[in-house]
Order: structure tokens, then C-alpha cells, then sequence
């Protein structure tokens, strides 16, 4: 029988199977199969997939012994110290050294009748205050706080491995869904939002937490959403399931009378006005309109689904609730309770071009060094360069391959002439099937892209495992190994808000330039191919987008 549960609100174990631990054991390669670990034998394969004690060098030798910890302990931790390595990411072994030291300690200062066989048979609250605990009892104080929260962070790391492997409910019935951490969730082969994940243990009511997992389930399943759709999706769903937990609803139909549904929505919506931005420039004021119609809207095409596939959730969820939606379920707002708010002229979509001749004049800040007064990512400083210079999508920069020019299929002028097309860019479509994946791009955007090749040769090829083959132009700092993880957006965009800070750009009104809204750039580009003479159906295309010419 599985159990679902939660990491972040874990009040009951897991529980620990003997058949699952036989497992997991037999998937590490025969060269690290065993608790104790000297450094001299590890596989050569695997000898940089450690880190070392601050302040020594990279040969000295270290011992990770798991010998007297309990046998199933023993392999526990033995096998997640293998899947950091797994995962792309390297064994903290100083951490880990801690780590044993203290479940030694613990362990020793149980009764032997009392102590649980596996990590899983407790929670890991319950880990890291007998941890604390036993710390204080022996020394006399508590365990420096910093020393504490790095314990924890490894601890709670190989709780979770655990937790997902003697997991064996179906994916989606999980709670938690990271496609890091589950192979089974479909994904496209390129996936800008990859190292995010999806909770729902926050939503409420439980009918409403699992007819959406099914309803992401499936559409995940079907192609009809993609990873990051879904991500976004929970979300506008989570702020009806907030407001369903203050009212009284008997179900998922909501209302007992039809005729009242109308009413609940608009009441819902009505609420919504009401409710603080979470996050974005304008966190803490109340949502625009164009949030909420897109809410109103995730909700609606939620009960849409379900009530076209009843039957189906019914049975699946097991909740009979979902036979009672009726078709006043599938419009629950008029056309006219979402309207989306007409472009406002004053507003500044376009970057104008004293700001980008300022932006473009400072730009090497971004990779001089932090030492010499710099913001020290020559990665991000590449990746302003080709948005300013392409206007595409920043998914598409931040995820392009290793070498992705393709050479023309006839030569255009001379290569030596400014302007002149010298290749193709391909990048990785990922917002409009079946639309365009190059461009045209001349000798600067080539050049570009080389300067990143070699500087990620030069900076980054020591980190990753002998014979790798990059897979992405832009490759992620951590947990990437095997350099098949690309530069995040997130991390672009935290390095381009301090950049923008530094650099305090303001218009013609004094209005600070907000040139981390990355999309500004695309609009920009746009715009100064429609002033040259470009024709609208061309810069469309160029784009990346599907319309015809009228």
C-alpha cells in the first residue's frame, strides 16, 4: 500500500521495504558498491564526482564510511551518495562526513529496541531534532547554525531519493512532480522550465487537489499541455482552491442550485480584485485585469474538461461529485467578465534607442570579473548580446544547442559586407508548433556564439565527466556534470535586475528602464525591422510565428 505524503508537510514516515532497498543497491556500479569509500579506489570514472574539505587540494585522499551506521542505514546513504553523482551533481563529502558522525552518535544513544532499521521509518523533522538533540546532549550546546541547515539540506536530499524510489504510486497520484526527480511525467525534448516543480499539496479542497492532477495528468499525457502550461496552470488554479477553503461548497458542482453558480463565479471574481500580486514589479498591489481574466479563464477550461470527461474522473478519482456538473459548468463567466484590457499607449514595451545604446555601451560588465568591480557571467553578458541582436524568445537563447549554426544553402553578399547573412540559427521552438526554428544571422551573432564555446571550453569542460559532449550552448553552474542542463531563466533574469540596478538607465521621463522584462528586446527588434522596410509577413515568420500574408 503506497503512501502519499509530502516532503514539506511530512507528519507520518514513508515506510521502509526491504525488496526496494535490494533495488536500488544493485543499480550502483560494482566499483562503489560498498559503504566505506576510499578515495584511491574509486573508479576513475567517477573520482570528480566528489567535492573536498575547503582549502585542500584536489588530490588528497578521503574516506566516506558508512560501516557503522545500521546495515540498511548503511546502504541508504551509501546509495544516495551515489545518485548525487547520478544526477549530474557532486558528493558533498564534508557534509556527508558530518552527517554519519551525528547518525553514528544517534544511533549510539538509542536503545537498540527503540532504533529505526531505515531513514524512512522516521520523518525527517524527526531526524534533524534528534540530531540537534543528541549534538547538545554530548557537547553541551547546539550545533552552529550554519553547520545544522548544510546537515539538513544533505539529509533532506537523500530523504527525498528515498521517498521517490520505495514510492510506488502512480506518478501523478504524487503530490510533489519533478521531472528531475520522476522519468515516467511526459516532456518534450526540450523543456525551458525542466528544473521546476509542481506541489499541490497546498491545494484545497482534496477533490479539487486531485481532479487536478488528473486534469494535468492527462494533459500532459495527450500533448494538449506542455510542462511549463502546467506549471503556470496550477497555479491560477491554486487561487480558486484558496477561495474555496472560506466557503461552504458541498462539492466539486459548487452549488446545490444551478441557478446560484452564477452568482459563486462572480463573487469569486469579484474576490480576485481584491487579492495582492504575489510576486513581479507589482507585488503587493491588486492584480491587473489581464491576471485575472487569465484565473477566471484556468478555471473555466478546467470545468470544461471536466465536465466533458465525467464520467471518466469519476471513476478515476473516485469522487461521484464530478457526474453532477451540468452544462452551466462549461461557461461559468460571460464574454464580457473577460475582458482583456486594451494595450495602453503610454505604456513602454519598446526599448528606446538611447536606453540600448547605454545598455550596449555597459554590457561588458556583466562578464567582467567580480574582483575588478564586474558582475562576473561572461554566460549572461553572451546571452544580452544575441537577445538584443536576435529579439528572440529568452527560452530560445538560454536553451540553444551546442553548435547550433547550419551553413546557408547559397552564399547571399560577400561576408565581408555589413549586414551580410553568413548562417542559420537554429534554435528550439518550444512556444508554436510546426513554426519556424531558424534565422538568418551575419558574422557578429556568429561570433557571439563562438566567444561562448570557447569560454565555456576554457571555464567549465574541468567540472564534467571525461568524454562529455555539451548540449547546450548555455550550461547550468550546478548539478550539471554531464552538461545536459542549460542556463535557467531565473538566473538570467536575478543577474540582469542587478545589472540593471548597477547601471540606473532612465528614458526621457526619468522612468527607470526596465530591461530585465527580457521581452522588451523581441518588441524592440520587432519594431526596428517594420521602421527599415521589412514587410509585417516577413518579420512575422522571422519570429517565429505562423500568420500568412493577408
Amino acid at each position: 500500500m503506497s503512501v502519499n505524503v509530502t516532503l514539506s508537510n511530512l507528519s507520518e514516515p514513508v515506510g521502509f521495504r526491504p525488496e526496494t532497498l535490494e533495488t536500488l543497491w544493485s543499480q550502483i556500479p560494482p566499483g562503489l558498491r560498498t559503504v566505506t569509500w576510499n578515495s584511491p579506489d574509486i573508479p576513475e570514472e567517477f573520482a570528480e564526482g566528489f567535492t573536498r574539505p575547503a582549502g585542500r587540494a584536489p588530490g588528497r585522499r578521503f574516506t566516506l564510511d558508512f560501516a557503522g551506521l545500521p546495515p540498511v542505514v548503511a546502504r541508504e546513504l551509501t546509495w544516495c551518495a551515489w545518485q548525487f553523482i547520478a544526477i549530474g551533481a557532486k558528493v558533498p563529502v564534508p557534509t556527508f562526513q558530518s552527517l554519519v558522525r551525528r547518525l553514528n552518535d544517534a544511533f549510539g544513544d538509542m536503545p537498540q529496541a527503540q532504533a529505526p532499521v531505515s531513514l524512512l521509518e522516521r520523518t525527517p523533522q524527526w531526524w534533524y531534532r534528534t540530531l540537534a538533540a543528541t549534538r547538545a546532549r554530548r557537547t553541551g550546546e547546539l550545533p552552529a547554525l550554519s553547520t545544522q541547515r548544510a546537515l539538513e539540506r544533505v539529509l533532506r536530499r537523500c530523504y527525498q531519493m528515498l521517498w521517490w524510489a520505495c514510492d510506488e504510486q502512480p506518478w501523478w497520484h504524487r503530490e510533489t512532480w519533478g521531472l528531475r526527480l520522476d522519468p515516467r511525467i511526459p516532456r518534450r525534448p526540450h523543456e525551458p522550465q525542466g528544473a521546476g516543480r509542481i506541489s499541490f499539496h497546498s491545494v484545497h479542497p482534496f477533490w479539487l487537489r486531485r481532479g487536478l492532477q488528473w486534469y494535468l495528468k492527462v494533459h500532459l499525457e495527450t500533448g494538449e499541455l506542455t510542462w511549463s502550461t502546467a506549471r503556470s496552470r496550477r497555479g491560477g488554479i491554486g487561487f480558486f482552491g484558496d477561495y474555496l477553503e472560506q466557503q461552504p461548497v458541498p462539492g466539486p458542482w459548487l452549488c446545490d442550485d444551478a441557478a446560484a453558480l452564477r452568482a459563486f463565479m462572480l463573487d469569486y471574481r469579484s474576490h480576485l480584485c481584491q487579492v495582492p500580486a504575489r510576486g513581479g514589479p507589482n507585488r503587493g498591489q491588486p492584480l491587473s485585469q489581464l491576471r485575472i481574466t487569465d484565473l477566471i479563464t484556468d478555471v473555466e477550461q478546467f470545468y470544461v474538461f471536466m465536465h466533458d470527461n465525467q464520467e471518466t474522473a469519476a471513476r478515476a478519482l473516485d469522487e461521484p461529485g464530478w457526474l453532477r456538473l451540468g452544462p452551466h459548468h462549461t461557461v461559468l463567466w460571460r464574454r464580457s467578465d473577460k475582458k482583456r484590457p486594451r494595450v495602453r499607449p503610454d505604456l513602454q514595451y519598446v526599448i528606446g534607442d538611447g536606453e540600448l545604446s547605454q545598455i550596449m555601451a555597459n554590457i561588458e560588465l556583466l562578464g567582467r570579473p567580480e574582483g575588478e568591480g564586474g558582475l562576473g557571467d561572461p554566460q549572461v553578458m553572451h546571452i544580452l548580446m544575441l537577445l538584443t541582436r536576435t529579439g528572440r524568445r529568452i527560452s530560445e537563447i538560454v536553451m540553444l544547442d551546442r553548435d547550433p549554426l547550419l551553413p546557408l544553402n547559397r552564399p547571399t553578399r560577400a561576408p565581408e559586407d555589413e549586414g551580410a547573412f553568413v548562417a542559420k540559427l537554429r534554435y528550439q521552438q518550444t512556444k508554436i508548433d510546426k513554426a519556424p526554428d531558424t534565422i538568418l544571422v551575419d558574422t557578429e551573432i556568429v561570433a557571439i556564439i563562438q566567444a561562448q564555446q570557447q569560454w565555456v571550453d576554457e571555464h567549465r569542460a574541468a567540472d564534467w565527466v571525461p568524454g562529455t559532449q555539451p548540449k547546450y550552448l548555455f550550461l547550468a553552474r550546478k548539478l550539471n556534470r554531464r552538461a545536459d542542463r542549460p542556463l535557467t531563466v531565473e538566473v538570467v533574469r536575478d543577474k540582469l535586475t542587478e545589472f540593471a540596478a548597477r547601471l540606473d538607465i532612465r528614458d526621457e521621463a526619468g522612468h527607470l528602464v526596465d530591461f530585465n522584462r527580457t521581452h522588451r528586446f523581441r518588441h524592440t527588434k520587432a519594431t526596428s525591422l517594420l521602421n527599415a522596410g521589412v514587410p509585417l509577413h516577413v518579420v512575422q515568420r522571422y519570429f517565429g510565428h505562423l500568420s500568412r500574408p493577408c
